[in-house]
Protein backbone atom coordinates (compact mmCIF):
# COMPACT_ATOMS: atom_id res chain seq x y z
CA UNK A 1 0.00 0.00 0.00
CA UNK A 2 1.15 3.25 -0.70
CA UNK A 3 2.11 5.78 1.77
CA UNK A 4 -0.65 8.38 -0.48
CA UNK A 5 -3.48 5.85 -0.47
CA UNK A 6 -2.36 4.78 3.57
CA UNK A 7 -3.35 8.30 4.19
CA UNK A 8 -6.44 8.32 2.13
CA UNK A 9 -7.52 5.50 4.22
CA UNK A 10 -6.37 6.91 7.57
CA UNK A 11 -8.40 10.17 6.18
CA UNK A 12 -11.66 7.73 5.74
CA UNK A 13 -11.90 5.79 8.76
CA UNK A 14 -11.31 9.49 10.56
CA UNK A 15 -13.89 10.32 8.83
CA UNK A 16 -16.13 7.15 9.45
CA UNK A 17 -15.39 7.62 13.30
CA UNK A 18 -16.94 11.27 13.57
CA UNK A 19 -19.69 10.39 12.18
CA UNK A 20 -20.07 7.45 14.25
CA UNK A 21 -19.40 9.79 17.29
CA UNK A 22 -22.41 12.29 16.25
CA UNK A 23 -24.97 10.06 14.84
CA UNK A 24 -24.13 8.11 18.50
CA UNK A 25 -24.84 11.20 20.64
CA UNK A 26 -27.88 12.13 18.58
CA UNK A 27 -29.35 8.71 19.37
CA UNK A 28 -28.54 8.86 22.91
CA UNK A 29 -29.87 12.64 23.12
CA UNK A 30 -32.92 11.75 21.18
CA UNK A 31 -33.07 15.60 20.20
CA UNK A 32 -33.18 17.55 16.82
CA UNK A 33 -30.57 20.23 17.25
CA UNK A 34 -32.08 23.20 15.78
CA UNK A 35 -30.92 26.75 15.25
CA UNK A 36 -33.21 29.71 15.57
CA UNK A 37 -33.42 33.00 15.27
CA UNK A 38 -30.52 35.23 16.91
CA UNK A 39 -32.54 35.75 19.45
CA UNK A 40 -32.81 32.25 20.55
CA UNK A 41 -30.93 29.13 20.62
CA UNK A 42 -32.71 25.91 20.88
CA UNK A 43 -30.54 23.12 21.51
CA UNK A 44 -32.75 19.92 21.77
CA UNK A 45 -36.08 18.73 21.91
CA UNK A 46 -37.03 15.48 23.76
CA UNK A 47 -40.95 14.67 23.28
CA UNK A 48 -42.64 13.01 26.18
CA UNK A 49 -43.79 10.07 24.62
CA UNK A 50 -40.39 9.23 23.63
CA UNK A 51 -39.53 9.05 27.17
CA UNK A 52 -39.26 6.38 29.86
CA UNK A 53 -42.88 6.68 31.11
CA UNK A 54 -44.05 5.73 34.70
CA UNK A 55 -47.72 6.28 35.29
CA UNK A 56 -49.63 4.47 38.02
CA UNK A 57 -52.75 4.18 35.92
CA UNK A 58 -50.63 2.22 33.13
CA UNK A 59 -52.10 4.34 30.06
CA UNK A 60 -50.71 4.89 26.88
CA UNK A 61 -49.32 8.37 25.47
CA UNK A 62 -52.47 9.91 24.40
CA UNK A 63 -52.80 12.02 21.03
CA UNK A 64 -53.57 15.35 21.11
CA UNK A 65 -53.97 17.83 18.38
CA UNK A 66 -51.86 20.89 19.43
CA UNK A 67 -49.18 18.75 21.11
CA UNK A 68 -45.85 19.39 19.44
CA UNK A 69 -45.22 16.06 18.62
CA UNK A 70 -49.20 15.47 18.09
CA UNK A 71 -48.95 13.30 21.23
CA UNK A 72 -48.11 13.55 24.92
CA UNK A 73 -47.90 11.35 28.27
CA UNK A 74 -50.58 9.36 29.23
CA UNK A 75 -53.64 11.39 29.69
CA UNK A 76 -53.47 11.06 33.21
CA UNK A 77 -49.98 10.99 34.24
CA UNK A 78 -49.07 12.93 37.83
CA UNK A 79 -52.67 11.59 38.85
CA UNK A 80 -50.09 9.13 41.53
CA UNK A 81 -47.46 10.24 43.67
CA UNK A 82 -44.82 8.80 41.91
CA UNK A 83 -45.36 8.93 38.44
CA UNK A 84 -42.38 9.70 35.80
CA UNK A 85 -40.78 10.80 33.06
CA UNK A 86 -37.29 9.72 32.30
CA UNK A 87 -34.08 10.58 30.03
CA UNK A 88 -30.78 10.48 29.54
CA UNK A 89 -28.57 13.44 28.16
CA UNK A 90 -25.25 13.05 26.57
CA UNK A 91 -23.19 15.92 26.29
CA UNK A 92 -19.65 16.39 25.33
CA UNK A 93 -18.61 19.35 26.64
CA UNK A 94 -19.20 21.76 30.03
CA UNK A 95 -22.31 23.61 29.80
CA UNK A 96 -23.88 26.40 31.66
CA UNK A 97 -26.79 29.21 31.65
CA UNK A 98 -28.98 26.39 30.19
CA UNK A 99 -32.55 26.40 30.41
CA UNK A 100 -34.84 23.16 30.32
CA UNK A 101 -38.59 24.14 29.54
CA UNK A 102 -41.28 22.09 30.03
CA UNK A 103 -44.11 22.55 27.66
CA UNK A 104 -47.65 21.38 29.45
CA UNK A 105 -51.01 22.36 29.65
CA UNK A 106 -53.17 21.58 32.73
CA UNK A 107 -56.56 23.05 32.93
CA UNK A 108 -57.96 23.62 36.59
CA UNK A 109 -61.91 24.18 36.22
CA UNK A 110 -62.68 20.68 34.56
CA UNK A 111 -59.59 19.40 36.64
CA UNK A 112 -62.09 20.33 39.92
CA UNK A 113 -64.90 18.72 38.47
CA UNK A 114 -63.70 15.25 38.79
CA UNK A 115 -60.98 16.16 41.94
CA UNK A 116 -62.77 18.77 44.27
CA UNK A 117 -59.65 19.82 46.56
CA UNK A 118 -56.56 18.46 44.59
CA UNK A 119 -54.09 20.44 46.52
CA UNK A 120 -51.13 22.39 45.61
CA UNK A 121 -49.91 21.41 42.44
CA UNK A 122 -45.82 21.55 41.68
CA UNK A 123 -43.68 19.04 39.77
CA UNK A 124 -39.99 18.24 40.11
CA UNK A 125 -37.16 17.66 38.38
CA UNK A 126 -33.90 15.57 39.77
CA UNK A 127 -30.61 15.69 37.11
CA UNK A 128 -28.30 12.85 38.10
CA UNK A 129 -30.50 12.25 41.09
CA UNK A 130 -29.56 15.13 43.00
CA UNK A 131 -31.73 17.51 45.00
CA UNK A 132 -35.09 18.14 43.22
CA UNK A 133 -35.52 21.58 41.51
CA UNK A 134 -39.23 22.48 41.28
CA UNK A 135 -41.40 22.76 38.40
CA UNK A 136 -44.13 25.25 38.28
CA UNK A 137 -46.90 24.12 36.03
CA UNK A 138 -49.80 26.28 36.81
CA UNK A 139 -53.32 26.84 35.11
CA UNK A 140 -53.28 26.88 31.08
CA UNK A 141 -57.05 27.12 31.24
CA UNK A 142 -57.40 23.77 29.40
CA UNK A 143 -56.08 20.90 28.44
CA UNK A 144 -54.58 21.71 24.95
CA UNK A 145 -53.46 24.95 25.71
CA UNK A 146 -49.85 24.79 26.14
CA UNK A 147 -47.61 26.59 28.20
CA UNK A 148 -43.61 26.45 28.76
CA UNK A 149 -42.63 26.31 32.39
CA UNK A 150 -38.56 27.32 32.62
CA UNK A 151 -36.30 25.58 35.05
CA UNK A 152 -32.87 27.00 35.06
CA UNK A 153 -30.31 23.78 34.68
CA UNK A 154 -26.90 24.09 36.61
CA UNK A 155 -23.80 24.02 35.13
CA UNK A 156 -23.26 20.32 33.37
CA UNK A 157 -20.24 18.48 33.03
CA UNK A 158 -19.48 16.27 30.12
CA UNK A 159 -20.97 12.72 29.92
CA UNK A 160 -24.11 11.58 30.63
CA UNK A 161 -27.04 12.72 32.60
CA UNK A 162 -30.55 11.46 33.90
CA UNK A 163 -33.11 13.65 34.01
CA UNK A 164 -36.44 12.43 35.67
CA UNK A 165 -39.69 14.81 36.20
CA UNK A 166 -42.16 13.49 38.99
CA UNK A 167 -45.07 13.89 40.29
CA UNK A 168 -43.98 13.90 44.17
CA UNK A 169 -48.17 14.14 44.87
CA UNK A 170 -51.18 12.56 44.02
CA UNK A 171 -53.62 14.98 41.68
CA UNK A 172 -50.76 16.59 39.83
CA UNK A 173 -51.79 15.55 36.66
CA UNK A 174 -50.28 17.34 33.95
CA UNK A 175 -50.63 16.98 29.94
CA UNK A 176 -46.57 17.26 29.21
CA UNK A 177 -46.26 17.68 25.70
CA UNK A 178 -42.04 18.14 25.43
CA UNK A 179 -38.47 18.86 27.07
CA UNK A 180 -37.02 21.83 25.44
CA UNK A 181 -33.34 23.13 25.96
CA UNK A 182 -32.56 26.45 25.38
CA UNK A 183 -30.28 30.01 26.14
CA UNK A 184 -31.63 33.10 26.21
CA UNK A 185 -32.10 35.66 25.32
CA UNK A 186 -35.30 33.98 23.29
CA UNK A 187 -38.33 35.55 21.45
CA UNK A 188 -41.19 33.25 22.23
CA UNK A 189 -43.79 34.43 19.57
CA UNK A 190 -41.18 33.45 17.21
CA UNK A 191 -39.76 30.37 18.27
CA UNK A 192 -40.89 27.28 17.49
CA UNK A 193 -42.13 25.32 20.32
CA UNK A 194 -41.60 28.03 23.00
CA UNK A 195 -44.34 30.00 21.61
CA UNK A 196 -47.66 29.29 24.03
CA UNK A 197 -50.26 27.66 22.13
CA UNK A 198 -52.88 30.26 22.97
CA UNK A 199 -51.27 33.88 21.41
CA UNK A 200 -53.60 36.23 22.38
CA UNK A 201 -56.07 35.76 24.90
CA UNK A 202 -59.34 38.24 25.67
CA UNK A 203 -61.77 38.18 28.40
CA UNK A 204 -64.65 38.11 25.71
CA UNK A 205 -65.03 37.63 21.83
CA UNK A 206 -62.03 35.35 19.87
CA UNK A 207 -59.20 34.00 21.83
CA UNK A 208 -56.27 33.22 19.01
CA UNK A 209 -54.70 30.24 19.41
CA UNK A 210 -51.97 28.66 16.84
CA UNK A 211 -49.57 25.72 16.64
CA UNK A 212 -46.14 26.03 16.22
CA UNK A 213 -45.86 25.73 12.95
CA UNK A 214 -49.21 27.07 11.75
CA UNK A 215 -48.55 29.80 8.80
CA UNK A 216 -50.97 32.88 9.83
CA UNK A 217 -51.71 35.56 6.67
CA UNK A 218 -50.53 38.54 9.60
CA UNK A 219 -48.67 38.65 12.67
CA UNK A 220 -50.93 37.58 15.78
CA UNK A 221 -52.16 40.91 16.85
CA UNK A 222 -53.73 41.50 13.41
CA UNK A 223 -54.49 37.79 12.80
CA UNK A 224 -56.53 38.34 16.40
CA UNK A 225 -58.24 42.01 15.47
CA UNK A 226 -59.37 40.58 11.96
CA UNK A 227 -61.02 37.83 13.58
CA UNK A 228 -62.49 40.05 16.06
CA UNK A 229 -64.12 42.41 14.16
CA UNK A 230 -65.71 39.62 11.84
CA UNK A 231 -66.97 38.16 15.62
CA UNK A 232 -68.60 41.38 15.82
CA UNK A 233 -70.22 42.31 13.06
CA UNK A 234 -71.47 38.93 13.04
CA UNK A 235 -73.08 39.69 16.50
CA UNK A 236 -74.89 42.49 14.62
CA UNK A 237 -75.62 41.17 11.64
CA UNK A 238 -77.09 38.03 13.07
CA UNK A 239 -78.70 39.52 16.13
CA UNK A 240 -76.66 38.13 18.98
CA UNK A 241 -74.71 40.06 21.05
CA UNK A 242 -72.30 37.59 23.26
CA UNK A 243 -69.78 37.92 26.10
CA UNK A 244 -68.83 34.08 25.42
CA UNK A 245 -64.75 33.55 24.71
CA UNK A 246 -64.79 32.04 21.16
CA UNK A 247 -61.43 29.53 21.02
CA UNK A 248 -60.50 30.08 17.10
CA UNK A 249 -57.68 27.66 16.30
CA UNK A 250 -55.31 28.24 13.49
CA UNK A 251 -53.11 24.46 12.87
CA UNK A 252 -51.03 23.49 10.52
CA UNK A 253 -51.40 20.00 8.27
CA UNK A 254 -48.87 18.30 10.48
CA UNK A 255 -51.18 18.35 12.99
CA UNK A 256 -54.27 17.75 11.64
CA UNK A 257 -57.17 15.03 12.35
CA UNK A 258 -57.34 11.99 9.99
CA UNK A 259 -60.13 14.25 7.51
CA UNK A 260 -60.08 16.01 4.86
CA UNK A 261 -62.13 18.58 6.22
CA UNK A 262 -60.47 22.06 6.41
CA UNK A 263 -62.53 22.94 9.73
CA UNK A 264 -63.32 21.21 12.95
CA UNK A 265 -65.86 22.39 15.42
CA UNK A 266 -66.06 20.55 18.95
CA UNK A 267 -66.61 21.76 22.41
CA UNK A 268 -63.12 23.10 22.23
CA UNK A 269 -63.58 26.01 19.63
CA UNK A 270 -63.26 26.26 16.11
CA UNK A 271 -60.01 24.34 14.16
CA UNK A 272 -59.30 25.78 11.02
CA UNK A 273 -56.35 24.21 8.84
CA UNK A 274 -54.18 27.33 7.84
CA UNK A 275 -52.51 27.44 4.78
CA UNK A 276 -51.32 30.97 5.07
CA UNK A 277 -53.54 31.98 1.96
CA UNK A 278 -55.88 34.78 1.34
CA UNK A 279 -58.98 32.56 0.76
CA UNK A 280 -58.72 31.00 4.07
CA UNK A 281 -60.32 33.78 5.09
CA UNK A 282 -63.80 33.16 3.72
CA UNK A 283 -63.68 30.13 5.59
CA UNK A 284 -63.05 31.94 9.19
CA UNK A 285 -66.13 34.15 7.73
CA UNK A 286 -68.43 30.75 7.68
CA UNK A 287 -66.76 28.90 10.58
CA UNK A 288 -67.87 31.96 12.73
CA UNK A 289 -70.87 32.43 10.91
CA UNK A 290 -71.74 28.60 12.38
CA UNK A 291 -71.06 29.93 16.14
CA UNK A 292 -74.15 32.52 15.65
CA UNK A 293 -76.62 30.29 13.86
CA UNK A 294 -75.74 26.42 14.95
CA UNK A 295 -78.82 26.65 16.59
CA UNK A 296 -80.82 28.03 13.49
CA UNK A 297 -81.28 24.29 12.32
CA UNK A 298 -80.61 25.32 8.49
CA UNK A 299 -79.10 22.98 6.17
CA UNK A 300 -75.03 23.40 6.16
CA UNK A 301 -74.23 24.53 2.38
CA UNK A 302 -76.82 27.47 3.18
CA UNK A 303 -74.91 28.53 6.29
CA UNK A 304 -71.74 27.87 4.31
CA UNK A 305 -72.36 29.46 0.66
CA UNK A 306 -74.32 32.60 2.17
CA UNK A 307 -72.03 33.34 5.23
CA UNK A 308 -68.86 33.38 2.15
CA UNK A 309 -70.76 35.67 -0.15
CA UNK A 310 -71.47 37.82 3.09
CA UNK A 311 -68.05 37.56 3.92
CA UNK A 312 -66.29 38.58 0.77
CA UNK A 313 -69.08 41.34 0.08
CA UNK A 314 -69.25 42.76 3.45
CA UNK A 315 -67.81 41.55 6.10
CA UNK A 316 -63.64 41.66 4.97
CA UNK A 317 -64.24 44.71 3.24
CA UNK A 318 -65.74 46.34 6.13
CA UNK A 319 -62.61 45.76 8.09
CA UNK A 320 -59.61 48.79 7.92
CA UNK A 321 -56.94 47.50 5.54
CA UNK A 322 -58.35 43.55 5.85
CA UNK A 323 -59.80 42.93 2.46
CA UNK A 324 -56.55 41.97 0.31
CA UNK A 325 -56.12 42.50 -3.42
CA UNK A 326 -56.46 38.94 -4.12
CA UNK A 327 -59.46 38.73 -2.06
CA UNK A 328 -61.44 42.29 -3.53
CA UNK A 329 -60.49 40.62 -7.33
CA UNK A 330 -62.36 36.94 -5.81
CA UNK A 331 -65.12 39.17 -4.98
CA UNK A 332 -65.27 40.88 -7.87
CA UNK A 333 -64.95 37.96 -10.37
CA UNK A 334 -67.78 36.17 -8.27
CA UNK A 335 -70.08 39.25 -8.93
CA UNK A 336 -70.08 39.58 -11.90
CA UNK A 337 -70.69 35.24 -12.57
CA UNK A 338 -74.04 35.91 -10.33
CA UNK A 339 -74.69 39.15 -12.84
CA UNK A 340 -74.33 37.18 -16.12
CA UNK A 341 -76.20 33.65 -13.76
CA UNK A 342 -79.23 36.77 -13.37
CA UNK A 343 -79.04 37.85 -16.83
CA UNK A 344 -80.08 34.88 -18.29
CA UNK A 345 -82.61 32.77 -16.97
CA UNK A 346 -81.47 29.42 -18.36
CA UNK A 347 -77.93 29.87 -16.99
CA UNK A 348 -76.91 27.11 -14.84
CA UNK A 349 -73.91 26.91 -12.24
CA UNK A 350 -72.52 23.95 -10.36
CA UNK A 351 -71.52 27.12 -7.48
CA UNK A 352 -73.84 27.61 -4.64
CA UNK A 353 -72.23 30.91 -4.02
CA UNK A 354 -73.03 32.38 -7.59
CA UNK A 355 -76.66 31.63 -7.14
CA UNK A 356 -76.28 33.32 -2.96
CA UNK A 357 -74.65 36.44 -4.78
CA UNK A 358 -77.22 36.34 -7.20
CA UNK A 359 -79.77 35.96 -4.22
CA UNK A 360 -78.16 39.63 -2.95
CA UNK A 361 -78.24 41.44 -5.99
CA UNK A 362 -81.98 40.59 -7.01
CA UNK A 363 -83.40 41.04 -3.23
CA UNK A 364 -80.68 43.40 -1.56
CA UNK A 365 -77.47 43.63 0.29
CA UNK A 366 -79.01 43.03 3.61
CA UNK A 367 -81.14 39.81 2.65
CA UNK A 368 -79.42 37.59 4.59
CA UNK A 369 -79.17 39.81 7.12
CA UNK A 370 -83.28 39.33 7.63
CA UNK A 371 -83.44 36.08 6.62
CA UNK A 372 -80.78 35.38 9.71
CA UNK A 373 -83.16 37.21 12.25
CA UNK A 374 -86.21 35.63 10.93
CA UNK A 375 -85.18 32.25 11.13
CA UNK A 376 -83.64 33.15 14.40
CA UNK A 377 -87.25 34.15 15.48
CA UNK A 378 -88.70 31.19 13.97
CA UNK A 379 -86.47 28.93 16.26
CA UNK A 380 -87.59 30.81 19.28
CA UNK A 381 -91.18 30.34 18.63
CA UNK A 382 -90.28 26.46 17.61
CA UNK A 383 -88.10 26.00 21.00
CA UNK A 384 -91.09 27.34 23.12
CA UNK A 385 -93.11 24.15 22.45
CA UNK A 386 -90.06 22.05 23.29
CA UNK A 387 -89.65 20.91 19.63
CA UNK A 388 -86.56 23.25 18.31
CA UNK A 389 -86.51 21.89 14.73
CA UNK A 390 -84.09 21.16 11.71
CA UNK A 391 -85.12 22.87 8.22
CA UNK A 392 -84.98 20.63 5.14
CA UNK A 393 -83.91 23.12 1.81
CA UNK A 394 -87.21 23.64 0.85
CA UNK A 395 -88.43 25.00 4.39
CA UNK A 396 -84.89 27.54 4.55
CA UNK A 397 -86.06 28.54 1.36
CA UNK A 398 -89.25 29.20 2.12
CA UNK A 399 -88.47 31.05 4.72
CA UNK A 400 -85.96 33.06 2.10
CA UNK A 401 -88.89 33.70 -0.04
CA UNK A 402 -91.25 35.02 3.01
CA UNK A 403 -88.34 38.09 3.48
CA UNK A 404 -87.67 38.30 -0.35
CA UNK A 405 -91.29 39.13 -1.11
CA UNK A 406 -91.66 36.05 -3.69
CA UNK A 407 -90.57 32.53 -4.72
CA UNK A 408 -86.79 32.19 -4.74
CA UNK A 409 -87.29 28.49 -5.58
CA UNK A 410 -86.46 28.39 -9.22
CA UNK A 411 -83.25 30.53 -9.05
CA UNK A 412 -82.11 27.45 -6.55
CA UNK A 413 -82.88 24.90 -9.38
CA UNK A 414 -80.53 25.98 -11.38
CA UNK A 415 -78.13 25.64 -9.34
CA UNK A 416 -76.41 21.42 -9.64
CA UNK A 417 -75.81 20.73 -6.18
CA UNK A 418 -79.62 21.17 -5.37
CA UNK A 419 -81.06 17.85 -6.06
CA UNK A 420 -79.73 16.20 -3.48
CA UNK A 421 -79.79 19.39 -1.28
CA UNK A 422 -76.04 20.40 -1.57
CA UNK A 423 -73.11 18.26 -2.08
CA UNK A 424 -71.39 16.77 1.01
CA UNK A 425 -69.06 19.99 2.03
CA UNK A 426 -66.07 18.40 2.45
CA UNK A 427 -64.87 21.82 4.52
CA UNK A 428 -67.50 21.10 7.16
CA UNK A 429 -67.05 18.55 10.12
CA UNK A 430 -68.75 19.05 13.35
CA UNK A 431 -67.32 16.48 16.29
CA UNK A 432 -69.21 15.40 18.97
CA UNK A 433 -66.13 14.53 21.61
CA UNK A 434 -66.47 13.49 25.21
CA UNK A 435 -62.63 13.82 25.68
CA UNK A 436 -59.69 14.58 24.23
Amino acid sequence: MTYKSLAQSIAAMVARKLFSVFLSAVLVLGFVAVCTFSSAEILGIREAEQTTITCAARMNPCKILWASGKAIAPAQWGHSAGDRLEFDLAIDSFQENVKLGVRYAFWATGFQKDVSNPGPRQLELTIDNSRALPVQVPDTDGWNHFQVSEVRLPPLQPGLHHFALAAPANFCDTNVDAFVFYREPISRMETGILRPTRLIDAKEGVVLCASVDAPLLKPPDQTRATLQGLFELMSQDFGKSTNDRLFFHLTDRRRWWNTKARVVQNRYGIYVLANGKPYDRSEWCWALANYFVQDCGMPAWFVNSSSRVTGWMDWLPSLAGSASDLELQHAAAAQEAAEDFLTSSEALTNSAETVQLAVRLKYGNDIFKKFWNHAAEKQKEAAATGRPKNYDKYETLAMLSDVAGEDVLPLYKRWSGFKSEGPVDPLVLTLQLKGN
